[in-house]
């Protein structure tokens, strides 16, 4: 059977179409998240010791001081397998190589915390992890006499801390403080900057450093002197950034070194050297540093403005700053506890705060709700999360505070566990599936322990609530119990729901035991297609199949391939030619017409109709 031109071109054209729409489908399935249980596949079993965990930290971590702790862990398939470790807290970054904790917690991070810390084989099998609980009660109360100046101590309320407070402010004791300035007392506070403004390139005037530190303008070059026989570490603010410390650590006839830090960085100063400091870390230096020495062997920082601080100049617009940004606090019912929130005004006048709790407002407290700060002045918040008249449950909500049209929201978190805990429920989002799409599943691990070795039935139940503490997605099921369980959950989030953070929680029931635990998660960018918009996709492909199949066939219709058509077709040409050959054997034109005319014939150019008509031409033009 012969196909004509027309039927190969359409039998081309489906190839194409059906090829076209199945890698469609594969590339259309190559961006979905792909969950479920598989019907028919490979099946693999992998073969592996799990990881066991030791931990060891200390229960105390005191604020303002380092706190350390190398959490071990051993595996069976050691030497060929590598460990890594992580952890579900804020607190700190556990080394992901070595299990090493290092932090200092700071007095706004102040309470009792219970930190999932997970160690995992490179096996990729189910049973790669390993987890525990430390228990950290970070604390601030610190005693006169520990040797420590802390920040509610100073020289009136413990001199044996923070050494004895001097006793009358003269010019000449050696000590810029008081009403003192370098225009008053060049003698304590050194000469102001007139004296020596060429050398700096010009800006503002200069002025002794007290121990409270100061503040560097950021719109033009800023002048400060350090008294070198300070050999306290100073702080400042770059115009209303904060996190820096300076200090001399050396001074002599032709020398001098300061050590100036910011945050983690540390950046060493030498005489008649300018210093580059790049604040926020966009590769673009902000502002740098000069030291030159006055004629008493004093220190004049000189901090000019760079590049980069147009771009740095966006955070200051910010208004205020809120530290932290956010609260999770787990407490037993009935007990309560005070965290403390920092407020920074970012600006050099005077802004008006106003603070809201919201959805919260039956757990936590802030007193303090409308208040004045002024230029680049910070203010300490008492928050006070209460449980005692509520009942056991996850709470969250937010703290919202306002300043010059200029709202920060602050994500609170609040998890009442009952009195005595059965078994304990914790939950831990992997950082790479901490953002997810609309219409995406979120993956958790659940980590249950059973404290007290029953063999019960418990309810457990998983929600996805958002900022507000509203459900927006809730599943429960009972678990048979008898031994420690380490599991993963996944949760259908709805295709229309809106971007923001959102918040998974579990919660654990067994008779009067409740216990439970959160994370949190993103929810960003467009929804993903739906199985439904897949099925009409693969309908829409199936249709054009059958339209074109039925196209084709219409087509065969009418050039029948039956042996009776072609035969009838081929006694046509055969009973002409031989009429003709005989005619056209000495005329080469009609030879070349009647050639003509039969192959567009048989290549189905031209119809029957045609065929015969052109044939009656070249017969009465033979028999003229």
């Amino acid at each position: 059977m012969r196909l004509t031109n027309n039927q190969i071109a359409l039998l081309a054209i489906l190839f194409t179409i059906v090829s076209l729409a199945g890698n469609s489908m594969v590339y259309h399935r190559a961006g979905m998240l792909i969950t479920g249980k598989a019907a028919t596949g490979q099946l693999s079993i992998c073969l592996n010791h799990p990881p066991v965990l030791e931990l060891n930290c200390s229960i105390d971590a005191p604020v303002d001081s380092l706190y350390t702790c190398d959490v071990n862990a051993s595996d069976p398939n050691s030497g060929v397998q590598e460990l890594t470790f992580s952890d579900n807290t804020s607190l700190f970054n556990i080394g992901s190589a070595d299990g090493t904790i290092s932090f200092t917690p700071t007095v706004i991070q102040e309470g009792i915390y219970s930190i999932a810390i997970l160690v995992e084989d490179n096996s990729s099998c189910s049973n790669s992890i390993d987890s525990g609980i430390i228990t950290l009660n970070v604390s601030s109360d610190y005693y006169c006499g520990d040797g420590s100046c802390q920040s509610n101590e100073n020289c009136s309320t413990c001199e044996a801390d923070c050494g004895s407070c001097p006793s009358v402010s003269s010019c000449g004791d050696g000590n810029c403080d008081g009403d003192e300035s370098c225009s008053s007392c060049p003698e304590d506070c050194g000469a102001c900057s007139s004296d020596s403004g060429s050398s700096g390139g010009g800006g503002g005037g200069g002025g002794g450093i007290s121990s409270q530190g100061f503040h560097v303008d950021f719109s033009k070059i800023d002048t400060k002197i350090l008294r070198t026989g300070d050999k306290k570490t100073v702080k400042f603010t770059f115009d209303g950034i904060s996190g820096f410390d300076i200090s001399i650590i050396e001074v002599g006839s032709d020398y001098m070194t300061a050590l100036l830090k910011h945050r983690s960085k540390t950046y060493t100063i030498n005489m008649d050297e300018e210093i580059e400091i790049d604040i926020n870390g966009d590769g673009t230096n902000d502002m740098s540093i000069t030291l030159t020495k006055t004629w008493d062997m004093d220190v004049w920082l000189y901090f000019q403005r760079k590049e980069g601080a147009d771009v740095l100049l966006d955070v200051v617009r910010n208004v205020i700053q809120v530290d932290p940004e956010m609260f999770k606090v787990s407490l037993k019912l009935g007990d309560n506890i005070k965290r403390r929130m920092v407020l920074s005004n970012m600006l050099t006048g005077d802004i008006d705060v106003e603070i809201e709790t919201r959805g919260i407002g039956e757990v936590v407290r802030v007193d303090e709700k409308k208040f004045s700060l002024g230029g680049f002045e910070n203010k300490i918040i008492d928050v006070v999360f209460d449980t005692r008249d509520t009942k056991v449950g996850t709470y969250n909500g937010e703290i919202l505070v306002r300043a010059k049209g200029v709202e920060k929201k602050v994500l609170v978190i609040i998890e009442v566990e009952s009195k005595k805990v059965i078994v304990d429920i914790n939950t831990y989002i992997p950082s790479n599936l901490k953002v997810i799409r609309p219409g995406q599943d979120i993956s958790s691990n659940i980590d249950l322990y059973n404290l007290e070795g029953i063999k019960a039935d418990v309810d457990v139940v998983y929600q996805i609530k958002n900022s507000l503490g509203e459900v927006i997605v809730e599943m429960e099921e009972v678990i048979n119990v008898d031994k420690d369980l380490w599991y993963t959950r996944e949760l259908p989030i709805p295709r229309d729901i809106e971007e923001g953070r959102y918040v998974f929680v579990v919660m654990a029931k067994y008779g009067y035991s409740t216990s439970m635990d959160s994370d949190i998660f993103d929810v960003k960018g467009v929804e993903l297609p739906s199985p439904l918009e897949n099925s009409t996709i693969l309908a829409i492909v199936i249709a054009v199949l059958i339209l074109l199949g039925a196209v084709l066939g219409i087509l065969v219709h009418r050039h029948p391939i039956d042996s009776g058509a072609w035969a009838s077709k081929g006694n046509l040409r055969r009973d002409y030619s031989k009429e003709v050959a005989e005619k056209t054997s000495e005329e080469p034109g009609i030879r070349k017409k009647v050639d003509a005319l039969e192959e567009g014939y048989r290549l189905g150019y031209i119809s029957k109709g045609a065929y015969r008509k052109g044939k009656k031409e070249i017969e009465r033009y033979m028999s003229k």
